[in-house]
């Protein structure tokens, strides 16, 4: 994402200084234009980083995803409740104590607070795993018809059927998504919502951006049972609440900037003709270039669901790793991360057709 937005600053500046060494013409004209995006996503990372320490408690780690799932397996709901809403409000106070002066003194303080961990004690366990333990046993023994055999069986079953759940998992939330965003963008901006309900339309989109996809996966799945719906709705409220707050914001800066100049534009006096005919039409390509960049995105964390026991293939992976087969955990691995690079080239191609609009599908 840096080196995108870095490619898509204005190159004149750069170009005014043709005898110094591009490293400095770099640090002098394309960080500067970027330096607001870079600081705004590198925000908005940490609080994804956020999110993920929480879901890293349900492999074991003493994270807030730790202690949610204990307290639904001990049936401790007030507990967990208490827990997501805690782990809320510190998602909603980030402008407050993510100050910059402030991360040395946090950065040094993580050191001494995180938990002992058990890792590798001896360097002999690591060789072991990635030059033994990790490659199938036709493969090692030099058996090529066997490796064959082994690595189709592996594709023919587990990853053709985790492949396939993944992928459908991943389209569903995808088309779901778009809907929800949609619906949920307006009530975040001040040309669709009055005053009266942007506070609840933002606390709505705060809510479901806020709660890990994991955590949501997992109420879904004591509610409605073992299924892919959790996965469904647990990625489309996730991620359309992500992408609806984005728009809205995007939306509300236009509107901001809209007042502040002298140039006033016609607008459609009923609130809905203009969702539908005026701000609509006009957030669809930055819409459509979130949707696509998510959808990676998405499709990765159907894989990680797995964990909870949906059949995609992460539930392979996991299960490789618990029967102690980590030939089968990596081949699987190497799947899931062939198919995202894959998805994400084809998100990219179409992230820049949506940015472009119908001038530049046409060119």
């Amino acid at each position: 994402m840096f080196a995108e937005t870095l490619a898509l600053q204005n190159d004149t500046p750069e170009r005014s200084l043709p005898q110094a060494p591009r490293l400095i013409r770099w640090v002098y004209t394309r960080i500067p234009q970027a330096w607001p995006a870079l600081s705004q996503y590198t925000r908005y990372r940490f609080e994804c980083a956020l999110r993920s320490s929480a879901i890293l408690g349900f492999i074991g780690l003493p994270t807030l995803g730790f202690h949610l799932e204990t307290a639904f397996k001990q049936g401790q709901y007030s507990e967990a409740a208490a827990l997501l809403w805690s782990f809320m409000l510190l998602i909603a106070t980030i402008r407050y104590w993510l100050r910059p002066r402030a991360l040395p003194l946090y950065v040094i303080g993580a050191f001494f607070a995180l938990p002992d961990t058990v890792g590798f004690t001896n360097s002999g366990y690591l060789w072991q795993f990635i030059s033994w333990d990790i490659w199938p046993a036709p493969l090692r023994q030099g058996d090529w018809t066997g490796t064959i055999d082994w690595y189709w069986q592996m594709l023919s079953g587990q990853a053709w059927q985790g492949l396939w759940q993944t992928l459908l998992i991943s389209q569903l939330a995808l088309f779901l998504t778009l809907l929800l965003v949609l619906l949920v963008y307006p009530l975040g901006t001040a040309k669709l919502a009055p005053a009266a309900a942007r506070w609840p339309g933002k606390l709505l989109l705060l809510l479901m951006r806020s709660t890990p996809e994991m955590i949501l996966a997992y109420l879904f799945l004591l509610l409605f049972g073992p299924s892919g719906l959790p996965a469904v709705l647990a990625l489309a409220i996730h991620n359309g609440g992500l992408i609806g707050f984005l728009v809205a914001g995007k939306s509300q800066a236009e509107h901001l900037r809209a007042q502040s100049s002298s140039t006033q534009t016609a607008a459609i006096e009923s609130p809905l003709l203009r969702y539908a005919y005026q701000e609509t039409p006009n957030q669809l390509p930055a819409m459509l270039a979130w949707l696509f960049y998510r959808w990676e995105v998405i499709l990765r964390e159907s894989a990680i669901l797995g964990i909870l026991g949906i059949a995609t293939l992460g539930f392979y992976i996991d299960s490789g790793f618990e029967e102690i087969r980590y030939d089968r955990a990596f081949f699987l691995i190497m799947v899931a991360a062939s198919l995202n690079m894959l998805v994400d080239a084809l998100s990219r191609r179409l992230r820049k057709l949506a940015e472009a609009g119908p001038a530049g599908r046409e060119a």
